[in-house]
């Protein structure tokens, strides 16, 4: 009687693990869902953070595949990429900050791409 009852519970813990959706901390959104949104990009440095907004378009390149381009003011003089396959960071709610999503990156992460 015992046994049959720890069966019974073993079976109903596996049903609701089964039906339990999955979520693995190593799987991140892509950036696609970005695209069109305000993102606010944290640089994480040694001495302090620093943050920039602009919006994010999300592209294929042929060489780079999926992108995301960070659109940001014209005073700063550049954009941002972020590579599908390769970029390292981490993607929060923008709340906090006024923006759609929040973008945390360490600098090292951050490849200078400077055109003539």
């Amino acid at each position: 009687m015992i046994t049959a009852h720890v069966e019974q519970m073993r079976e109903q813990k596996s049903a609701d693990a089964s039906n339990r959706p999955r979520h693995n901390s190593a799987v991140r959104p892509s950036l696609s869902a970005l695209h069109h949104r305000t993102v606010a990009i944290q640089l994480a440095r040694a001495s302090s953070d620093q943050l920039l907004v602009g919006r994010g378009i999300y592209e294929q390149d042929p060489k780079l595949g999926g992108i995301l381009r960070i659109e940001l003011p014209n005073d700063a003089f550049c954009e941002l990429w972020l590579c599908e396959e390769t970029w390292n960071g981490k993607i929060k709610s923008g709340e906090a900050v006024g923006c759609d999503f929040l973008v945390a990156l360490d600098v090292s992460n951050v490849r200078s791409n400077l055109r003539p």
